[in-house]
């Protein structure tokens, strides 16, 4: 309204003036000043009222969700049940394959057949063929994929992983680490998909060409264990699509997987997104954050008592799609079950794939003795040895890091910023699924 009486109060003096056009000037521009200033109060104003809003929800959300004296939060099983009940009978299971699924994957098979074919050339290490890129094309051309799959997960050291790879000298360097095929920022058909992925390769294609039976090249995308073919819709293809398209189109692909402590994963997620979202910018709010997180926790774990006790299955329930349903808080700073669980999504990989064909490892072993891992992970992709040159270059950067954000290393306590309650619920929570790893690897433990 006063910006209304501001803006006709300028037209009006502009006419009442007119006798006198320096009058009138000077009238015009001490009005628009007048407006500028109005709106930039009223800009500030709601900004600080907003500000003062958030910091006080803040607040209010540090008000622990359920008593202490329970380690695990616990849903009551009439909550929303007759909602939840019609829902989830009419909910199809992830896990299941039909007829449909099935169909959709063989589609998209035969159709990036038409670009790979179903051998590769004997003369290179690396799987390589000759033949067009893509539709509309017609010169033949040296393609290449990946020898090897880093099915590293977020937070978890894939980049250091790759960056140790990259000191070898048989690698040869794509474009860059994460390529991202088949995820959600790919928008294109197929056929430009295959094409536009083909193309990340180019740069390695050269060395290939003139080592062929030395040089390889790799792709390091950390999602890759998690996502369906092409970002197709969850119920269009099966929730194993991926695994299962790789396999039948490079079946001799070799994996190197990295895993981490659920709870240190837990922990680099939360700050990571936190400080992503500029809501802290130091350790000096740390104490907040790590009740913040202790919430977000009990949260998340109640969302999944409450999915398990309505669709019966605890591993659907670790996919953020059905247990969302639950969770009473959405804001920045996330508890990820997928990224956390490696159970779940490296279970399907190794289901269409020999075990020979995985180097898995833990993130504290690349750290505690990066050396004799890193000749265990060269020897298993069959590599020749390094050279005097590039071993003194891989022992400057074993003990570094790729990625961190720099306050949580500055403690070497395990578990630093994350509270002691927070802990304990955690532990508890994942020892059942790191037992479930470690009987898919053939080990007694792997985090302990």
């Amino acid at each position: 309204i006063l910006h209304s009486i501001l803006y006709l109060a300028l037209v009006m003096t502009k006419f009442t003036c007119w006798q006198s056009r320096r009058r009138a000037t000077r009238t015009f521009i001490v009005s628009l000043a007048a407006i500028f200033l109005f709106c930039s109060w009223s800009f500030v104003n709601q900004n600080f009222v907003s500000r003062k809003l958030l910091l006080f929800n803040q607040k209010v959300n540090l008000v622990p969700l359920v008593s202490e004296q329970s380690e695990i939060a616990t849903v009551n099983a009439g909550e929303k049940l007759d909602s939840y009940k019609a829902m989830a009978s009419a909910t199809p299971n992830p896990f299941a394959t039909t007829t449909e699924q099935l169909e959709n994957l063989n589609n998209l098979l035969e159709t990036l057949r038409q670009i790979i074919p179903n051998k590769f050339l004997s003369t290179f290490k690396n799987p390589c063929w000759y033949g067009i890129r893509g539709p509309g094309t017609n010169s033949t051309l040296l393609n290449c994929l990946p020898y090897f799959i880093l099915l590293g997960i977020p937070k978890c050291g894939s980049s250091k992983v790759w960056e140790i790879l990259s000191t070898h000298q048989d690698f040869a360097f794509p474009r860059g680490k994460e390529v991202n095929i088949g995820s959600y920022k790919y928008i294109f058909p197929p056929i430009q998909n295959i094409t536009n992925y083909l193309n990340h390769f180019d740069k390695a294609v050269t060395k290939i060409r003139d080592e062929p039976s030395e040089a390889i090249t790799g792709d390091g995308t950390p999602t890759t264990m998690f996502l369906r073919p092409y970002g197709i819709a969850s119920n269009k293809t099966p929730i194993d699509g991926l695994p299962r398209l790789y396999r039948e189109l490079l079946p001799n692909t070799k994996f190197i997987v990295v895993v981490r402590d659920p709870i240190d994963v837990v922990r680099s997620q939360f700050y990571y997104q936190r400080s992503k979202c500029k809501v802290y910018n130091s350790e000096k709010d740390v104490e907040t954050e790590m009740e913040r997180l202790h919430i977000v926790v009990e949260d998340n774990i109640r969302a999944y008592n409450g999915c398990i006790s309505y669709y019966g299955n605890d591993t659907m329930c670790l996919l953020t799609q059905f247990r969302q349903k639950w969770l009473r808080r959405r804001e920045c700073g996330i508890f990820s079950m997928e990224f956390s669980v490696p159970f779940l999504s490296l279970s399907f990989w190794m289901k269409y794939f020999p075990p020979e064909q995985f180097f898995v490892f833990t993130n504290k072993e690349l750290l505690e003795s990066p050396i004799p891992l890193v000749h265990k992970m060269f020897s298993f992709l069959d590599m020749s040895p390094l050279t005097p040159q590039k071993l003194a270059s891989l022992q400057a950067m074993a003990s570094s890091r790729a990625n961190s954000v720099s306050f949580l290393h500055k403690d070497n306590n395990e578990y630093s910023y994350v509270a002691d309650k927070t802990v304990r619920l955690l532990k508890q929570f994942f020892a059942p699924f790191n037992q479930k790893l470690a009987n898919l690897l053939g080990k007694e433990s792997v985090f302990d």
